[in-house]
């Protein structure tokens, strides 16, 4: 089967020798990404910063849902953008480099006239519910329930608005965005969120060597505010679009 999918550069400074005067080339590394998901459209903001500091650009090819990461786990990319930690028990060639680059908080979205409590995973059982097609962690998490997968999380919000289904789970930034979007007056979110998770890189184990330079950069990247700083931008950004 054949997938469509776009490829965007972002390309690193190349660095000189100064004995030589000659300029090293630099690496390459294609990484996988999900198309249509804002959460990785700020993860390759980050990742084009982070690997241009070591000299090396970054090729991100757009798949849709979980192909991403299968792409990457049978290594015919050299990465995943980015993943929560629990995928890594299925896909056993990807290790992760141990630097969030943000977290991931999944909330329930439901009607405004919807009445039952829910206060953890538990409470979900025999409800009806829907989810974005490659969130692993919830497919896991609600194995064996009633579950409509959709595309988007404007598709998952429509269904609560219009009575289809009486859960949406959502990242909880990604289905502000959608309610926003679609003007579903009617969508709510349940506070607290069911979990809040760290969401990281994933390189094909044949590039392991280079999970503790990325981990370096990273850690300065948090350490000095830059991570929270992009993340303050790119949500402020993107919802100044739909807020227009």
């Amino acid at each position: 089967m054949k997938f469509l999918f776009k490829r965007f550069l972002l390309t690193a400074l190349v660095v000189g020798f100064s004995w030589s005067g000659s300029s090293l080339a630099a690496e390459t590394m294609v990484i996988a990404t999900r198309e249509e998901t804002l959460t990785n459209r700020f993860a390759e903001l980050v990742l084009a910063e982070a690997y241009g500091r070591l000299n090396i650009n970054v090729e991100f090819v757009t798949y849709p849902g979980a192909r991403s990461i299968i792409e990457a786990n049978n290594g015919r990319v050299d990465g995943d953008a980015v993943r929560l930690e629990t995928v890594l028990k299925q896909y056993t060639n990807l290790k992760k480099v141990p630097v969030p680059l943000f977290y991931a908080e999944l909330s329930a979205f439901v009607h405004k006239d919807y009445k039952s409590n829910i206060s953890d995973w538990d409470s979900l059982d025999g409800r009806s519910l829907t989810t974005i097609r490659g969130f692993k962690f919830v497919e896991q998490k609600l194995a064996g329930q009633s579950m409509r997968i959709v595309k988007t999380s404007a598709e998952a919000v429509g269904l609560v608005e219009n009575n289809r289904v009486e859960i949406a789970i959502l990242n909880l930034f990604l289905g502000q965005m959608a309610i926003a979007e679609t003007d579903a007056e009617h969508v709510k979110v349940i506070d607290p969120p069911l979990s809040r998770m760290p969401a990281y890189h994933l390189l094909h184990k044949k590039h392991e060597a280079l999970i503790p330079k990325l981990t370096a950069v990273l850690k300065d990247m948090e350490t000095s505010g830059t991570l929270g700083d992009m993340w303050d931008k790119f949500i402020t950004n993107e919802l100044s679009k739909v807020s227009k």
